[in-house]
């Protein structure tokens, strides 16, 4: 996990994975999706990956998508060839979690 979160009296616990992409619309999930273990995935596209060292070095903030184990599990799509199966969220499967804080307790 990369993130372990407790509510304000600590009798509940949530973990978050965190999921860098940048350059590709489908997030892979490897080969075995019921390893998921986050209770949430946030999701971070558009970051830029420039040096910092340059003049022209821009930090951009990127955009968030907040699923939750559930909504991963219901939308990933199984691909398979003839030596290996992955599973992939599409794009079209979490644009509409953009900034939805609130299914963390962040609103």
């Amino acid at each position: 996990m990369d993130v372990v979160i407790h509510n304000k009296d600590s009798t509940e616990e949530f973990t978050i994975q965190i999921i860098v992409s940048l350059n590709s619309k489908s997030i892979p999930f490897g080969d075995v999706i019921d390893n998921l273990a986050a209770d949430f995935v946030v999701i971070c596209t558009s970051v830029e990956n420039m040096d910092p060292e340059s003049n022209n070095y821009v930090h951009s903030i990127p955009n968030t998508f907040i699923l939750t184990k559930n909504d991963i599990k219901k939308s990933i799509i199984k691909r398979s060839d003839d030596e290996k199966t992955n599973y992939w969220l599409e794009e079209s499967s979490y644009l509409m979690n953009k900034n939805k804080w609130e299914k963390i307790g962040f609103a």
